[in-house]
């Protein structure tokens, strides 16, 4: 019965997920929704799981703004390094956690992800995460106008970390991928929003696809 019932519940989930994802496109999201912000070139943006550059470069030819950008593979940062060379993006070889430490990052393209399980996985870089909120007060950081924030998973230490320290209110606009690879996701994901609804308003929301959150005037 349980099998059963198993079966049913990924079919509908399934099935709720093409939902969301269709409506997603139906309104444009990656073409409109994610640059839907009054940024400037004086404006301070953060491209949390940089990649290739596919985002960073959208980020920058829209609005040219500071962008600090963090990938922590080394292969995707180099790649980076050869590609954007302007002034307005600084590119940092680090990944994004609640801790300064140093973990498995399992290379799995654009799904590379921070091994938290006891899985043997011989595809594996040793990458160095780092504290944002102490970044951000290292560097002089006051505001950061847009986060946008695809780490595959590591998002609900990162903004949990963001929010006990307070340092969620110096960020003007989240824009979050949620992702369903750690344990608990849906418990995590309610507490955090919980939390994040004392200091930002939730905009829009695509299910487990991508979401905005504006701090509160």
């Amino acid at each position: 019965m349980r099998t059963y019932l198993n079966k049913i519940y990924k079919k509908y989930k399934k099935i709720l997920d093409q939902k969301n994802y269709k409506k997603w496109v139906d309104d444009f999201g990656d073409e409109k929704l994610k640059f839907d912000y009054d940024l400037t070139k004086d404006s301070i943006v953060f491209e949390l799981g940089a990649f290739k550059g596919g985002m960073l470069n959208k980020l920058n030819n829209k609005f040219g703004s500071n962008i600090y950008a963090f990938e922590p593979s080394l292969e995707f940062y180099t790649l980076l390094e050869n590609t954007f060379q302007q002034d307005n993006i600084y590119l940092f070889q680090n990944g994004i956690s609640n801790k300064n430490e140093k973990k498995k990052l399992i290379i799995s393209n654009d799904g590379s992800y921070i091994k938290r399980f006891g899985r043997k996985n011989l595809n594996y870089e040793i990458v160095n995460l780092i504290k944002l909120s102490e970044f951000i007060k290292n560097n002089h950081i006051e505001n950061i106008d847009l986060i946008n924030i695809n780490i595959e998973g590591s998002e609900y230490v990162v903004l949990d970390e963001l929010i006990k320290s307070s340092s969620i209110k110096k960020i003007e606009h989240l824009q979050i991928q949620f992702h369903r690879n750690v344990i608990f996701y849906r418990i995590k994901r309610y507490l955090i929003t919980k939390n994040l609804k004392k200091t930002h308003n939730k905009i829009w929301c695509y299910d487990f696809i991508w979401e905005r959150w504006d701090l509160k005037k």
